[in-house]
């Protein structure tokens, strides 16, 4: 399918939770599904490592994010998104690997 990459979500699945105080291990990544017709989940690139408890308070508004404009949430989704993608690539390409 197009919208996978393992090597991706294998990477992402060693790294720490990417909320800021949070040192849990990432648990199943979340896919950001903004831009993304109804049925469909967002290409792999646009995932974000999250441990379990705040994968499951982001998706039922709770916790850290209970309260929380979702335009403010998708922004710091959307430069989450960025940063780990970037570093991602930034890494395969100093291993000489081009990912596509």
């Amino acid at each position: 399918m197009a919208n996978e990459d393992p090597d991706y979500i294998a990477w992402l699945g060693r790294q720490k939770c990417c909320l800021e105080g949070c040192h849990e291990w990432s648990g199943p990544p979340h896919h950001a599904r903004q831009w993304v017709c109804a049925g469909r989940r967002a290409h792999d690139h646009r995932a974000v490592p999250m441990c379990h408890k705040h994968h499951h308070d982001l998706h039922s508004m709770r916790g850290h994010f209970k309260g929380g404009m979702q335009s403010v949430i998708r922004g710091w989704l959307n430069q989450k998104i960025e940063h780990y993608r970037d570093e991602y690539l930034r890494r395969r390409a100093a291993d000489g690997i081009i990912p596509f």
